[in-house]
């Protein structure tokens, strides 16, 4: 009897497995490929410090890792992306979007009380392109357990153009 139950069980698990990448391969060609995640924590780090946005409130097709902070290109086409952060009170901060090592935006903030700095950007990507955001200098970002204000989106525009970064 048990070995029957732990045999139903495992057989259950991979058939799980199995359909969630199903899923996430019928939204990757669907073109349903979107995500948001957030810090929601302060943290002061360094110049060219790699940010990790841990907290994911959306991951359409799979292609964001809150382990490394990566947006990984799923298809070829137009992607938008969006950064944004919140500095401690009176100090910097200063995040960048990078693709493939590549420098794309900035958003920076600095004043007496809080400052929030934000900025947006559509690229024409292909597969296996790597987005992610880096500090430009030093930077302390504000962040609470009940709030959002260091957030990294992105999501799948269409059109692929062939066109090549």
């Amino acid at each position: 009897k048990e070995i029957w139950k732990l045999t139903i069980m495992i057989f259950l698990a991979v058939f799980c497995v199995i359909l969630s990448q199903s899923v996430v391969s019928a939204q990757v060609e669907a073109g349903q490929i979107a995500f948001t995640a957030t810090l929601r924590k302060d943290l002061t780090v360094g110049a060219e410090h790699h940010i990790v946005y841990t907290d994911v409130y959306t991951n359409h097709g799979g292609a964001y890792s809150p382990k490394s902070g990566f947006f990984t290109v799923p298809r070829d086409g137009l992607y938008a992306f969006h950064i944004h952060a919140l500095a401690q009170e009176a100090k910097p901060v200063s995040i960048d979007l990078y693709v493939d090592q590549k420098y794309y935006i900035s958003s920076r903030g600095q004043s007496i009380k809080f400052a929030s700095a934000g900025n947006q950007i559509i690229l024409n990507l292909v597969k296996g392109n790597q987005v992610y955001v880096r500090t430009r200098q030093e930077s302390n970002f504000y962040g609470r357990a009940k709030d959002a204000y260091i957030n990294f989106s992105g999501y799948y525009a269409g059109l692929p153009t062939g066109i090549k970064i």
